[in-house]
């Protein structure tokens, strides 16, 4: 009769199989934290070594005049809102929004263009509200007269020297 001994598991496909697991663990790790990274950097690679004026331009070109500046003379309509002026070129209007503080322009084709309206945006660049300035001090840095535009007032703030104050 023969030697009926049990068999014992084999230890080197316990090894195996470990080792194996372990490999397949790194190998996931390492893809679920490097792949978005390779993925990415093999897609801009393409158009980081592609030369400065080959088209789609790459990273490294240099802005250029442009070859031809006249005014296109394809037909379109001019748009005229708070004192805007704007030519587009495209002609059918779907629909217009006015809403006061804006006006809303949807073209057929998909486009919008928005208007917005200066008197709801025209604020005081010094505003004791908005800037926490006192206007008494403006008054005596920048002295009492009214300046034209916001502009001018906004130039004299910033070309203000500390002699000046």
């Amino acid at each position: 009769m023969e030697n009926l001994v049990p068999k014992q598991p084999q230890k080197w496909l316990r090894k195996h199989t470990l080792g194996a697991s372990i490999l397949a663990a790194v190998i996931l790790t390492s893809g679920v934290y490097f792949g978005p990274q390779t993925v990415r950097y093999c897609r801009l690679r393409s158009i980081l070594l592609r030369s400065p004026g080959a088209p789609p331009r790459g990273w490294s070109s240099v802005p250029q005049p442009l070859v031809d500046s006249a005014a296109s003379m394809a037909e379109g309509t001019t748009l005229s809102y708070y004192g805007y002026s704007f030519d587009v070129p495209w002609r059918a209007i779907d629909k217009e929004r006015n809403q006061g503080r804006a006006v809303e322009l949807v073209f057929k084709t998909g486009q919008t263009i928005r208007f917005y309206n200066p008197e709801y945006s025209d604020r005081n660049p010094i505003d004791s509200v908005a800037s926490h300035v006192d206007q008494n001090d403006f008054r005596l840095g920048f002295g009492p007269e009214v300046r034209e535009s916001k502009y001018d007032q906004f130039k004299a703030v910033i070309s203000a020297t500390p002699s000046q104050l």
